[in-house]
C-alpha cells in the first residue's frame, strides 16, 4: 500500500564520505545525511496530508502515526515501527483495519513487512532501482529519480529532498514520493505509466510532529 492507501514510509540513507572533492554525478547527487533523517520514525511522530483526487471534488485527508516500536532483533536485525493510518478518501469499509509495519534494516533499507520487500533500498543514490515487494503481486519497480529536489507546501519549503518513483505496469500506475530531511514524506503524486499522463491524485503534507529531532511544525 502506498502513501495513498497504506502510506507510512521510512527511508534508510547510506552516509557518504570522500577524502577528495569529486565532480562525478553520483557524488554530486547523493544524500549525505543519516538514513533516519529522511523519514524520522519514532514513537509519537505523526504526519497529516491533504488529499486531492482529480475525479472528485470532496476534500480528504490522510493521518499516520507511529504508535509502537519493537526493538527486539528480527532475523535481519533492526527496529520495527508500527504505524496506524487513516485515509478519509477511502470508504469506511475499504480502510485498512490493521497497522503497517516497517523494519529499519541496517545497511539494506526500509523493509515493508506486509509487502515482503523494500520501499527504500540502499544505496540511496541517483538512478538506483530495486523490485517491489513479493506480496504486492505486481511487476513493480522503485527508482530514485532526484536527490536535490525543492518542495513547496502550504506550511514550508524544503530543499535537498529525495524523490522515489514506483512504476506498476500491471496497474498502469506511477507513484512519486518525495522525502525531505528531518520531515519525512512531504508530497506524493499518482499518474498513469505513460510519461505525459495527467496527475490523478496528490497528497500534500500540511501538519507534522517529529518528537526525536525537531519540534512540532504546521500546528
Amino acid at each position: 500500500m502506498s502513501l495513498g492507501r497504506i502510506l507510512a514510509v521510512a527511508v534508510l540513507v547510506t552516509s557518504l564520505a570522500c577524502s577528495k572533492p569529486t565532480s562525478s554525478p553520483a557524488a554530486v547527487h547523493a544524500p549525505t545525511s543519516k538514513p533516519s533523517r529522511y523519514f524520522p520514525l519514532a514513537l509519537g511522530n505523526s504526519w497529516t496530508y491533504d488529499v486531492t483526487i482529480q475525479t472528485r471534488s470532496l476534500p480528504a485527508a490522510i493521518r499516520m502515526n507511529v504508535t509502537d516500536v519493537d526493538n527486539s532483533a528480527s532475523a535481519q536485525g533492526g527496529t520495527t515501527y508500527v504505524l496506524s493510518i487513516l485515509d478519509t478518501s477511502l470508504a469506511p469499509e475499504d480502510r485498512p483495519d490493521e497497522p503497517v509495519l516497517y523494519q529499519v534494516r541496517e545497511g539494506l533499507g526500509l523493509y515493508c513487512v506486509k509487502c515482503e520487500g523494500y520501499i527504500l533500498r540502499e544505496p540511496l543514490v541517483l538512478s538506483n532501482r530495486w523490485p517491489a515487494g513479493i506480496a504486492e503481486g505486481t511487476d513493480g519497480t522503485y527508482r530514485i529519480t532526484d536527490t536535490t529536489r525543492t518542495v513547496r507546501t502550504p506550511i514550508s519549503t524544503w530543499n535537498g529532498c529525495l524523490t522515489v518513483e514506483k512504476t506498476e505496469t500491471t496497474f498502469d500506475r506511477r507513484i512519486l514520493t518525495v522525502y525531505c530531511l528531518d520531515v519525512g514524506p512531504t508530497l506524493v503524486r499518482y499518474f498513469a505509466v505513460a510519461a505525459d499522463s495527467p496527475l490523478q491524485r496528490e497528497e500534500t503534507l500540511v501538519r507534522y510532529t517529529i518528537r526525536d529531532t525537531v519540534p512540532s511544525r504546521g500546528n
